[in-house]
């Protein structure tokens, strides 16, 4: 396949949560696809958004937690950084009751003054989604920082497509954008058949179209999809770049073990 040009942005992505983990050179490459930055630079950066993604933070199904993972507390308890959003993709609760989804609003807010969900099947699951509305407002939000776009929807739907309301909303938040990246978020890895290598989903796989992701009018600019229903049989963040649609397609989780890990994006002010 021919391959398309991407416009660099001032991102990096790199690995937290585990210190056991030694990323691997070709996985670091992949993550930092759009990047432009090494973290030499960065730490001449004065002005630093650090953008924390977590995807499934109530950890294993054979947890007793209400809330998030002892790793994920552990870890949200040791951020002392300015400027610091934190964007978790699905899967925040083991059963989304009222009591459960205030207890992980709580242990969020005292940690993190800007957050927003990517919403997940268990977080509208059991008890319908009435509770996970009454506690957290809202499942579609944009974020427009320096260099960056970000856009944390809900794919958590009959069809593993945000509703076409938002679908419209989203488009027209892209279309609008002057950012040469846009980064969007979900749950679901709608897009697991689409990538030569293959993901390991914690949810068993539907039948998906092979352009399930074309609603998705990206305007000619780089565009990564983060997913969070990820890391049961397979804690590897995967990573794959489609050099002929200009996606970067990531997915990552944790499931409450040694080799947990989630993603740090590092947006500096100046691009």
């Amino acid at each position: 396949m021919k391959k398309k040009y991407h416009k660099k942005t001032a991102i990096i992505l790199f690995f937290i949560i585990s210190c056991n983990i030694n990323v691997d050179k070709n996985l670091s490459d992949c993550l930092n696809t759009f990047s432009n930055l090494g973290s030499d630079q960065l730490e001449n950066e004065s002005n630093v958004n650090h953008v924390f993604v977590i995807g499934h933070a109530y950890g294993s199904h054979a947890g007793d937690n209400l809330g998030l993972s002892k790793n994920v507390l552990n870890f949200v308890k040791q951020q002392k950084l300015d400027n610091q959003i934190l964007i978790l993709t699905g899967d925040i609760v083991r059963e989304n009751t009222i009591k459960n989804l205030q207890l992980v609003k709580n242990q969020i807010e005292t940690n993190f003054g800007e957050y927003y969900v990517a919403v997940g099947n268990h977080d509208v699951g059991i008890e319908g989604p009435e509770n996970f509305y009454s506690v957290f407002n809202n499942d579609l939000n944009f974020i427009s920082l320096s260099s960056i776009d970000l856009i944390v929807a809900n794919f958590t739907t009959s069809n593993w497509k945000p509703t076409l309301k938002d679908q419209e909303s989203i488009n027209n938040f892209i279309r609008k954008s002057s950012k040469d990246t846009i980064i969007i978020f979900s749950h679901q890895v709608f897009w697991y058949n689409l990538t030569e290598k293959k993901p390991k989903l914690n949810e068993t796989g539907r039948e998906v179209s092979k352009d399930i992701q074309k609603w998705i009018q990206n305007e000619n600019k780089n565009l990564i999809i983060i997913s969070g229903d990820y890391g049961k049989d397979d804690p590897e963040t995967f990573c794959e770049y489609d050099t002929s649609e200009n996606i970067l397609y990531i997915a990552s989780g944790v499931y409450e073990n040694l080799e947990d890990r989630a993603l740090v994006i590092n947006e500096a002010i100046k691009g």
